[in-house]
């Protein structure tokens, strides 16, 4: 099965709804004003990123962030399996953000985000589902997203305490539009995150879970991380 992996950083327990929804749209409004979270711009076609479907043997949905067009085959691909509930896979997020973003502007790299719920768990689901629904409305501002996704993940009890029109009005408050409600609501993605998840717990994998080129990769600094992919 799909394992979430321990982490050194303590669990903050369980502080109300009201807070994590707080704490999460203020997690959103820094980044996005800060920008270092942005995979583009609406009039930058310089980078661009795309949300590549599943494809027909079930192996859910990646979110694909590319420079350039996405369409074009990259010298490396960079697979990152995450539960946005793991505190592992949001440490990882944190401490590499700024090396992956690097890699996809200044080197022939895309990365692949691949959302899962481990442990058959209905919050990390329907998160996860979220960011998909936001990844198909308004890729430019995903990572914002996804960052606020984990935020309201690894807070003790937040990903259960949130409602669906929370997660609407964080979508939205990171550029999604009415129409991401829907999908949110309806948990549209449900069944091929279901899928995801079990292709990767079949293959007994700890999370988060790297790969580069299709080899799996175990984390150690982002330096390394990026020698790794520029000596390929």
């Amino acid at each position: 099965m799909v394992e979430k992996r321990g982490s050194s950083y303590p669990r903050v327990r369980r502080i109300g709804a009201l807070l994590v929804i707080v704490l999460a749209v203020l997690v959103v409004v820094i980044i996005f004003t800060r920008g270092d979270e942005q995979t583009g711009s609406a009039g930058d076609a310089s980078t661009t990123a795309s949300t590549t479907a599943a494809e027909s043997d079930g192996e859910g949905r990646v979110v694909r962030i590319d420079h350039g067009d996405p369409r074009q085959e990259r010298r490396v691909v960079i697979t990152i399996v995450e539960d946005y509930t793991c505190e592992a896979c949001a440490a990882f997020a944190e401490q590499y953000r700024v090396v992956l973003r690097s890699l996809v502007t200044t080197f022939d790299a895309a990365v692949e985000h691949v959302p899962v719920a481990a442990d058959d768990d209905a919050a990390a689901l329907r998160l996860a589902n979220a960011s998909l629904c936001v990844a198909d409305d308004t890729i430019e501002d995903w990572m914002a997203f996804r960052s606020a996704m984990f935020d309201l993940g690894t807070v003790g009890g937040g990903a259960a305490m949130v409602a669906d029109q929370q997660l609407v009005r964080i979508a939205q408050a990171t550029g999604a539009s009415h129409s991401v409600t829907a999908c949110i609501v309806e948990n549209r993605y449900a069944a091929e995150l279901e899928a995801a998840t079990a292709r990767w717990s079949s293959a007994g994998v700890e999370l988060p879970h790297i790969e580069i080129n299709g080899e799996p990769y175990e984390p150690s600094t982002p330096a390394d991380l990026s020698a790794l992919v520029r000596g390929q």
